[in-house]
């Protein structure tokens, strides 16, 4: 029993994370924090709430890497909803069948920006607690959304969703990209919920998250004596069998385990690390990538051979300034949930915001517009029935590039290269046709589409 286990004879709050980063569990004891915190953060990333920190200060995932009890005295936190606060805190990983799931952290808050009510509840109580919620622990190895969870009314979107609802029965690997804030973990989860795997095991790894060389012994496991402190216990690919396995990140894994990665998938086995024993594995692949696909084989983020095998099935979700439309529809869904969780009376948004909402960019994508609305109904007066754009909003968008329509966008593309055609072929439009390789008869159409004269060209 640590030091600080034993001083801490209360505490202010117990969470808990899947392996991902995922909070799948958390209760807040002080009676100073408001209660509607507990269920507005789950489902949430852990650093996307606590946004100071990351997988190198947070003794969640610390405990994880190590697979032992980690403690901290005194550490910042910093969240949007109590602000800074200094906690001493506990985690200890959650291990099933050897393998570490997640983590659970008992804290207890030191010092903060609002005055603290003792009232807490003592250690003896946690036990029982904790055997009070006891599901909140196979969330590690069960997937929680569904296609349901996707809300989209784009075109594009909606054949993408039945296209991944068509292809959920196979077992073939799939391949999922788009940028940051897409929704690439909601399709896997839909995947595996919409098929005959659904009763099994879905697993989450995020390949960046685990120091480079666990990476090896938690994908395959290890035998005992294989390194110092090794100890026997299944890899991923044991634990999963039967079900899907997601690997979210997939360019941040080391070329070397990309090639084990690929033979294991090829011939479904797996082999601990220290053992020359092969264990077979029934396991489907899900794996995520941020980077293009221009950009992830040209400049070597995944072996080609492990990027052919994976992309039999290949599903590219197009970032949200691509598909204007669902703006409106994510902005009213998400108004209409933060809502409820945080007891306002929001009944609608304002035109002005709603301007501000569709005009901008979105660079991180859905789960950008999802914390701004959140952001924004948090901050509003309870009796504010509209919400409305603030002077940040309004300043911010008038010194934001613009983003126009994909259909503008590609016009001016189009008049340019004819333009280009023209000149270098000095308004011969057989010629300037031969140039950009399309018929003749098509070049006139455009030609007469944008009224460009061959006669006046600049």
């Amino acid at each position: 029993m640590s030091s600080l286990y034993k001083k801490m004879n209360y505490v202010d709050g117990i969470t808990i994370i899947n392996n991902e980063g995922t909070i799948l569990f958390t209760i807040k004891f002080n009676q100073d924090i408001d209660k509607k915190i507990e269920k507005t953060i789950i489902g949430k990333k852990l650093f996307d709430v606590f946004y100071n920190l990351d997988s190198s200060n947070s003794t969640l995932f610390e405990c994880m890497n190590k697979e032992m009890p980690v403690e901290y005295i005194g550490q910042l936190v910093k969240n949007p909803y109590t602000g800074d606060t200094y906690t001493d805190n506990i985690s200890f990983p959650i291990k099933h069948d050897g393998v570490v799931v997640g983590a659970i952290e008992l804290s207890k808050s030191i010092v903060s920006n609002k005055s603290f009510n003792r009232k807490n509840t003592d250690m003896n109580s946690v036990n029982s607690t904790i055997n009070l919620t006891p599901r909140c622990l196979d969330l590690g190895y069960k997937s929680i959304y569904t296609f349901d969870n996707i809300i989209c009314k784009n075109s594009n979107m909606v054949k993408l969703v039945e296209y991944a609802k068509n292809i959920s029965d196979s077992s073939v690997p799939v391949l999922i990209m788009g940028e940051t804030g897409t929704g690439k973990e909601l399709f896997a989860h839909g995947i595996h919920s919409f098929s005959s795997r659904k009763d099994k095991p879905f697993i989450a790894q995020n390949c960046s998250a685990v120091p480079e060389n666990l990476l090896e012994s938690i994908f395959f496991g290890s035998s005992k004596g294989s390194y110092t402190g090794a100890l026997d216990k299944k890899g991923l690919f044991e634990a999963c069998d039967g079900g899907t396995l997601f690997l979210d990140e997939l360019h941040c894994m080391p070329f070397h385990l990309q090639a084990k990665l690929l033979r294991a998938i090829e011939s479904k086995t797996a082999r601990r690390v220290g053992e020359t024993k092969e264990r077979k594995f029934d396991v489907r692949i899900i794996a995520a990538t941020n980077i293009n696909s221009e950009d992830i084989l040209s400049k070597g983020f995944i072996r080609k051979d492990l990027y052919y095998r994976l992309s039999v099935v290949k599903i590219e979700i197009p970032p949200l300034r691509e598909r204007i439309e669902d703006i409106e529809l994510l902005s009213n869904y998400f108004a209409e949930k933060y809502n409820s969780i945080f007891e306002k009376n929001i009944t609608s948004i304002s035109k002005e915001l709603m301007k501000f909402l569709m005009s901008y960019s979105w660079p991180g994508n859905v789960r950008e517009l999802e914390n701004y609305i959140e952001s924004s109904i948090l901050s509003t007066p309870a009796w504010e029935s509209e919400l409305k754009a603030k002077d940040t909003d309004t300043q911010f968008y008038n010194e934001c590039p613009k983003t126009k329509p994909m259909k503008k966008i590609l016009e001016e593309q189009e008049l340019n290269l004819i333009h280009e055609a023209l000149l270098i072929t000095n308004g011969n439009v057989t010629q300037a046709a031969e140039y950009l390789e399309i018929p003749r008869q098509t070049l006139q159409q455009k030609m007469k589409k944008y009224t460009i004269d061959k006669l006046k060209q600049p």
